[in-house]
């Protein structure tokens, strides 16, 4: 019967319990570096996107002589031909565009609950409802509060 007994070849329930809380160390640490990459990525549609409002910008200036003034989403698609039917994070209407008609321009991504892209719900996950997510000005300066 002793002999039964030592010839079992296994682990005891303390070595099971240590390489459990191991592997719970790690995720925990490994979680932040995922949500601030997931964060990041969010930001990085936002600013390309506003970059690509500013180049419209650009050529709305050198074909009327100044910038647009205050767009609505419609008119962001209408008049500076911007699209972003691809989009993941961002409807069109998470931008506005506001200035003065001649000199500057701002962009804005804001995170709205009315947004309609395919993954909005990851987006209010990392920021609330009507919080800014970036700007961009006519000099190409961008800000992420």
């Amino acid at each position: 019967m002793k002999n039964l007994l030592k010839n079992k070849n296994g682990f005891t329930m303390v070595e099971l319990m240590v390489v459990v809380i191991i592997v719970a160390i790690l995720a925990a640490a490994a979680m932040p570096l995922y949500t601030a990459n997931v964060k990041r990525a969010i930001r990085s549609e936002a600013v390309a996107t506003l970059g690509a409002i500013r180049s419209a910008e650009k050529i709305y200036k050198a074909e009327y002589g100044g910038y647009s003034n205050n767009l609505t989403s419609a008119q962001i698609t209408n008049l500076l031909g911007v699209d972003i039917t691809d989009a993941h994070y961002f409807d069109l209407n998470s931008y506005t565009v506001t200035g003065n008609g001649t000199t500057t321009f701002t962009g804005t991504c804001t995170s709205l609950s009315t947004n309609g892209a395919p993954d909005k719900a990851t987006v209010l996950k990392h920021w609330p409802t009507s919080t800014v997510v970036a700007t961009i000005n006519q000099e190409g300066t961008v800000s992420e509060p």
